[in-house]
């Protein structure tokens, strides 16, 4: 049989396969030594502007690169309660209104187990949720009353507090985006939140926070205005450049993905009616079952 005849790696070497792999992947290692490494590298510029910055420097600035060297504390303590969030199995919902028997009596036999775990997963996940929502509202809330109280005296002190008050508020939106996309779309969770936390260290936080922002305090001289333009031009660019590279790529793989399942969905509708020919009734969900075990593990679990 041709099944026989194609080896695993023939399998899942086609390309369609590998890229929908990515997202499939389990690259929550990766992510905690991304966030590590991201937060090293941004702390230690944001720092480097506070206390290394020249004399005449704006103080306002200084403030601000301290307030934000605290988000970056903040968002790495988020970012790793993030990727230890318990991912919720994946329901896969049935693209017809009504089900079919296969569905119903598998959905009979897994669901209430299915539906316990989830309940599980939603209470322990809340609970952490109150959590971090709590200390973000608390930090927001100090930091607007001591930065609206350090206005008429201390420069330095009301920009830190602004930068930490918009920061931490930024910092928690994130946050329940990563637990959004845990709870829904565990299939995809492992792989997409680890990218996301190195997109935004390496793109937006390292380039727009730290190294823009640290030119802003060493070049405020006059004759240095023509050079912090075309910094500022340079980064916000490359910033421009990386998000939409990034995006060209993830739009490609999801149209593979359209393209592998209408393969899929065409060789399931073959095996249907070659089935149908030898009085074996069937549906596409006992077929996709079968092929992606197929796709898994080879003919031993046909």
């Amino acid at each position: 049989m041709l099944a026989r005849e194609i080896s695993k790696k023939d399998r899942l070497n086609t390309d369609n396969y590998k890229l929908i792999a990515i997202f499939k992947a389990d690259l929550e290692p990766f992510g905690l030594w991304v966030n590590a490494a991201g937060f090293i590298i941004c702390y230690t510029i944001s720092l480097y502007s506070v206390f290394q910055a020249p004399d005449g420097a704006d103080e306002g600035l200084r403030g601000a690169a301290l307030g934000i060297a605290l988000v970056f504390v903040l968002m790495f303590i988020l970012n790793n309660i993030a990727i230890n969030l318990y991912t919720a199995p994946e329901v896969k919902q049935a693209k017809n209104k009504l089900p079919s028997i296969s569905e119903a009596i598998i959905a009979s036999v897994d669901g209430k187990e299915l539906a316990k775990q989830i309940r599980t997963i939603k209470r322990n996940n809340n609970r952490i949720k109150t959590t971090v929502r709590l200390t973000c509202f608390v930090i927001a809330g100090v930091s607007l009353v001591i930065s609206l109280a350090a206005i008429a005296f201390s420069p330095f002190v009301s920009s830190m507090f602004v930068a930490l008050l918009v920061g931490t508020l930024l910092t928690y939106l994130i946050f329940e985006i990563y637990a959004f996309i845990k709870l829904k779309y565990g299939g995809i969770a492992r792989a997409t939140i680890p990218g996301l936390i190195a997109y935004i260290w390496f793109d937006h936080l390292l380039i727009l926070a730290s190294v823009l922002h640290l030119a802003r305090v060493f070049f405020f001289k006059e004759e240095d205005e023509g050079t912090l333009t075309r910094l500022e031009f340079l980064l916000i660019a490359l910033d421009f450049v990386i998000t939409m590279t990034l995006l060209a790529i993830i739009a490609n793989i999801i149209f593979k993905g359209i393209e592998l399942q209408q393969k899929i969905r065409y060789i399931l509708a073959y095996l249907k009616k070659k089935m149908e020919e030898i009085a074996v009734k069937s549906d596409f969900y006992v077929l996709e079952k079968i092929f992606d075990g197929w796709m898994a593990d080879g003919e031993k679990t046909l």
